[in-house]
């Protein structure tokens, strides 16, 4: 029994350290083929669904402008109670621009110190583009998830994508792109 328990480990430790190498090199792989990618400058979106025009070789653009009190009102409904509501947003993605869209917070602990001071395109959001409108969607794609590349869950999380396609689960496309909020700096 004793052995058993002892060659487990071993099997176990030596899956750990391989996925940790798989992982490191998963991640040096990605930027050789993606060249630089600056944090001031792009933000990762998971693209739900089908990829369409939203090429992961080419940059892109998403804008979003919604109501500043809906804003106020939804990060407060965060901080009081957990819940994520939708605002009605227009979206523009690569110069196509799409109203009454659903947006709303995404993440877990990705928000927990989410403030009223925090610049809104530096918080992760989910996209809906047919939330309010049937049938809406930018080349077949409707929702999408807009996260900053500038905290190490990010690099986790396009990591973690990367190595569930590799493994040849099912898994989400992630592309680079430039987002801004209310006219905001692009980030």
């Amino acid at each position: 029994m004793f052995e058993h328990s002892t060659f487990a480990r071993r099997v176990r430790r030596s899956a750990v350290v391989a996925l940790v190498s798989l992982v490191a090199l998963t991640g040096c792989g990605a930027a050789a083929v993606g060249g630089s990618v600056s944090a001031g400058d792009d933000v990762a979106v998971s693209a739900l669904g089908a990829v369409g025009s939203l090429d992961s070789s080419v940059a892109h653009t998403i804008s979003v402008e919604f109501d500043e009190d809906d804003y106020a009102a939804t990060l407060a409904t965060y901080v009081s109670t957990g819940e994520k509501e939708w605002i009605e947003a227009t979206v523009t993605i690569d110069g196509e621009t799409y109203e009454q869209v659903g947006i709303r917070l995404k993440g877990n602990s990705s928000l927990r110190a989410v403030s009223a001071d925090d610049d809104p395109a530096t918080i992760p959001w989910l996209i809906r583009l047919d939330e309010y409108v049937d049938g809406q969607s930018h080349d077949g794609l409707t929702d999408l998830v807009v996260r900053s590349n500038s905290t190490d869950t990010s690099i986790n999380e396009a990591v973690a994508l990367e190595l569930l396609e590799a493994a040849g689960l099912a898994s989400q496309d992630a592309i680079a792109v430039a987002f801004s909020v209310n006219g905001g700096d692009t980030t």
